[in-house]
C-alpha cells in the first residue's frame, strides 16, 4: 500500500501497531501537522483521523497492546484510544515539542524527548515524571542547542534499558533502574 502525504509535505513519524494491522502517521512540513492518522495496513483505508488542540504532532507510538496511542506534540504528550481517538490522558511538556515518544514493553511507562536533550520517563498511571536521562552531559539543560535535540527514543525489549539518539552527542544507552550510562563500543 501507499500512504499519501498531504500537500507535498513530509512524514514526521510512521509506526506499525504491535499486531501489524494499523499504521500510524504524523506529518511534519504540512498543513496537516496538527493531525495524526491511523490506516488499515492491509487495505490502506483510513481508519481514524485524530485532531484537536494539538499545535503540532511530531511523534506517535502504539502501546504494547495496541489499544492506545501516544502523540508527542508541542508542549504536551497526549494518550488516546486507538479505536475511537478519545483522549485518555495528557501530560504537559515544558521543554517544547516532543520529537520522540515510546512506551515501555510492560506498558507502565512512557518516554518522551525533545530539544532539551533530556529523555523524560513518566509512570502512565499517575502521570508523574519519575526518571530523566540527559544527553550531552547536561549542556542542553542551560541553553537550547539544536545539536542536542533528542530525535529518537526506545526501550529495550526486556525494558531494562532506555535508548536515545541526539544529533551532536550520538546514541546513548542507560540502565532504566540505575540510570547508569552504558558505552557502546
Amino acid at each position: 500500500i501507499t500512504i499519501p502525504c498531504p500537500d507535498r509535505g513530509t512524514f514526521s513519524c510512521i509506526r506499525l501497531s504491535p499486531d501489524g494491522r494499523t499504521i500510524g502517521t504524523t506529518f511534519g512540513a504540512s498543513k496537516e501537522r496538527e493531525i495524526a492518522k491511523l490506516w488499515d495496513s492491509q487495505s490502506g483505508d483510513l481508519r481514524l483521523t485524530i485532531s484537536g488542540d494539538h499545535s503540532h504532532i511530531c511523534s506517535l507510538a502504539f502501546s504494547p497492546g495496541g489499544d492506545e496511542i501516544a502523540l508527542g506534540c508541542a508542549w504536551r504528550t497526549v494518550l488516546r484510544d486507538a479505536k475511537t481517538g478519545k483522549e485518555l490522558q495528557r501530560f504537559n511538556e515544558p521543554d517544547g515539542i516532543v520529537t520522540a515518544i515510546a512506551y515501555s514493553p510492560d506498558g507502565n511507562w512512557i518516554a518522551s524527548s525533545g530539544p532539551s536533550g533530556v529523555v523524560k520517563v513518566r509512570r502512565i498511571r499517575t502521570g508523574t515524571e519519575e526518571r530523566s536521562f540527559v544527553h550531552g552531559k547536561g549542556q542542553s539543560l542551560f541553553r537550547r542547542d539544536p545539536l542536542c535535540e533528542v530525535m529518537c527514543v526506545a526501550f529495550s525489549p526486556n525494558g531494562k534499558f532506555i535508548l536515545g539518539g541526539a544529533s551532536q552527542f550520538g546514541g546513548h544507552v542507560w540502565d532504566f533502574e540505575s540510570g547508569q550510562e552504558h558505552r557502546l563500543r
